[in-house]
């Protein structure tokens, strides 16, 4: 995601005055060195607000490493535990969010749940949100759609049932909780040590001297970057082996 096209649109192609004789407010969740660019591109002399240092830090992050074949299973048992808590689930895709959701539905402990994902309606997803907003429901599966932009008070779980694509999606989803100075938690489900967004988030929390468990201190990367060129190589032969197929 991400709106420097718009913004350059806005900019340039309408008859502004220089930025040096205007005022300018950006707002931003994160100031990554991307934002940061964009700042200094449109912007004269400039100050930054923030409402506190090292958000992340507000958050208790767990990880845990799970087969996938178990992880219908862990969550389950977790919103028992945590029945009466706020929580949101974020799954990487559509199916997974509907998959998910029906399993949770069906279960003899009648969690309090619904669903937000790409197949809802405009008018489906709001009456959903004013649910979670206002506790009429009190377990939200999504999809990235909610990842960012929204605010949900008082969100005392997230669940990373699906471990997300970067860095930057994890910090959002997880600033769902610990919003305001509040004190949040995180519980990530670890299926693949050959997800290489997991370095970037080792990273991450090394940089704000978050504990990690030991078994994410020795992951081997470049393991995990052998095993993915591996998988590729493996998937180019079996394409080419197909072709050949169709040639005879």
């Amino acid at each position: 995601m991400g709106f420097e096209k718009q913004l350059n649109s806005i900019i340039f192609e309408y008859d502004l005055i220089d930025k040096s004789f205007r005022n300018n407010f950006l707002f931003s969740a994160t100031f990554n060195e991307s934002v940061i660019k964009i700042i200094r591109k449109y912007m004269n002399d400039y100050y930054f607000i923030q409402v506190c240092d090292k958000e992340i830090n507000f958050i208790k992050q767990e990880f845990l490493y799970i087969k996938k074949e178990e992880k219908e299973k862990k969550i389950l048992e977790l919103l028992k535990k945590y029945f009466n808590s706020k929580i949101i689930i974020f799954t990487n895709t559509k199916l997974n969010s509907e998959n998910l959701y029906k399993l949770i539905k069906n279960d003899k402990n009648n969690f309090n749940i619904d669903l937000i994902n790409g197949n809802k309606n405009q008018n489906e997803r709001k009456k959903t949100y004013e649910d979670f907003y206002n506790n009429k429901i009190n377990i939200l599966i999504a999809t990235d759609i909610i990842g960012r932009g929204i605010d949900f008070p008082n969100v005392d779980l997230i669940i990373n049932y699906d471990i997300p694509n970067s860095k930057e999606d994890y910090i959002h989803r997880i600033g769902r909780s610990g919003r305001m100075g509040n004190i949040g938690m995180s519980i990530s489900f670890i299926d693949d040590l050959n997800n290489l967004v997991l370095k970037d988030i080792i990273l991450l929390l090394n940089k704000n001297n978050i504990n990690i468990p030991n078994w994410m201190k020795n992951i081997n990367f470049d393991n995990s970057v052998n095993n993915i060129n591996l998988k590729k190589k493996n998937k180019k032969k079996k394409k080419k082996e197909r072709s050949r197929s169709k040639d005879k």
